[in-house]
């Protein structure tokens, strides 16, 4: 676009003082005379820029002119390095975690969090280590796990030899066995016991089949003790005795 009078205006490139002729409405905008000047002018520009040495690391870096004075390091970690420290010659440093030995293998190594072994492979190994044991059961000497060895399954050889002995008196959870009825108690007098009360349930007043001692001794079998239920109330009174016996006494 020219100018009404075609007449052009003297410039300067403020980067390298070339004169060079433009239009007049070009003349609030012109600073440069080219791309290339207006691209080194800028202050990130590697001809902007200053050369400085690092305080921690000696390395040679540049920066740009507004940080002539500011910049000190040639990164954060060597910043970091040298204003706080690492382990002995860090600012905050107060011993450190107290030394131990691993368990397994005796290396002295820094404890944390309380901690057993210096590393997982020594604390996967530890699991691995075996002893001797002797069946409880049949007397064979056979390897187990040293973790194993306070539980009670690992006191014998083989889940059979667990099975056959930890069966009966033995067990942990033997209470004394169940208690045989006596022979009274047989199928007529059961027939006699529901004839009595219709088949009804003394609890629920449905159909009934199940004859239930009231005191809970199956040695009393007479026909005051004995009362008929159904099954689903059968089950109940085996829980909370002392209440269904009262309410049972009651009826």
């Amino acid at each position: 676009m020219r100018s009404p009078n075609g007449q052009r205006v003297k410039l300067t490139c403020e980067y390298c003082g070339k004169i060079i002729e433009t239009y007049p409405y070009r003349a609030k905008e012109f600073h440069y005379c080219s791309r290339s000047c207006r691209a080194k002018a800028k202050p990130n520009h590697p001809r902007n820029r200053v050369k400085k040495i690092c305080l921690q690391c000696g390395k040679v870096f540049e920066v740009v002119k507004a940080r002539e004075h500011i910049a000190r390091f040639c990164s954060k970690s060597c910043r970091s390095k040298h204003t706080m420290g690492r382990g002995l010659t860090a600012i905050f440093w107060k011993g450190g975690p107290p030394l131990r030995k691993c368990e397994y293998c005796g290396k002295d190594f820094f404890n944390r969090n309380a901690k057993r072994f210096c590393s997982k492979k020594c604390f996967d190994l530890s699991r691995q280590k075996r002893e001797t044991g002797i069946c409880i059961n049949c007397g064979r000497i056979f390897m187990r796990q040293k973790s194993h060895a306070k539980r009670y399954e690992r006191e014998y050889c083989s889940f059979a030899c667990y099975k056959s002995y930890a069966a009966g008196e033995n067990s942990l959870q033997w209470r004394g066995g169940s208690k045989p009825y006596p022979k009274t108690f047989n199928r007529e007098f059961k027939r006699m016991i529901r004839e009595r009360d219709n088949y009804t349930c003394a609890i629920c007043k449905e159909y009934g089949d199940n004859v239930h001692h009231i005191n809970y001794a199956k040695n009393d079998t007479s026909p005051e003790n004995c009362i008929t239920l159904c099954r689903s109330c059968h089950c109940k009174t085996n829980t909370n005795r002392e209440y269904w016996q009262s309410l049972l006494c009651s009826n």
